[in-house]
């Protein structure tokens, strides 16, 4: 699958306004702790869109494992996900398996089913507020077509390419640290 995501930064007003549109939706809510592993790289600075990432998700007692890596430019990601027991042992594997720990990230989200879509309100830890429109592309034939949608979504919600961030969050979160 791929997964064709635009993220959206928003101010208070911004926020306000997507939380008017989102008010009559029952969202599923999220805590999430991230551990963000790159391949035999501890840092993003050296890090090129196209390597893979691979990240260790704790939500609401459900631990997932994903792979990632970015198909082109706009952020369009190949992913693979499995669940897993346990985060310390799977830590373990990913280690032995030449990754090394760039970041952890903490958010809670609020996750809703909007025009076909997945839209998350996320509140990141240290970074502020986004919204995330993602729609899952059978093969990369259909990522234009999903892309158009997500577009469509984002100017119903009153966002466009202004607010558009194209880094993941672990980046942003080590940008804010160095």
């Amino acid at each position: 699958m791929i997964e064709v995501e635009r993220k959206f930064r928003l101010d208070d007003s911004k926020k306000q306004g997507v939380l008017s549109m989102l008010e009559n939706k029952t969202p599923q809510d999220f805590h999430q702790i991230d551990k963000v592993f790159l391949f035999q790289n501890n840092s993003f600075k050296n890090f090129k869109r196209g390597q893979p990432v691979i990240r260790i998700r704790s939500s609401n007692g459900v631990i997932t494992l994903t792979y990632k890596r970015a198909l082109n430019e706009g952020g369009d990601m190949l992913e693979h996900e499995v669940k897993v027991d346990s985060v310390d042992v799977t830590q373990a594997i990913v280690l032995e398996l030449g990754y090394l720990l760039a970041t952890d990230i903490e958010k809670k989200r609020q996750e809703f089913s909007f025009d076909n879509a997945t839209v998350s309100l996320d509140e990141v830890v240290g970074l502020g507020t986004f919204l995330e429109i993602e729609i899952m592309a059978d093969d990369e034939q259909k990522i234009d077509d999903a892309q158009k949608k997500v577009m469509e979504i984002a100017e119903k919600f009153g966002l466009g390419e202004a607010e558009i961030v194209t880094k993941k969050y672990d980046q942003l979160m080590e940008e804010k640290r160095s």
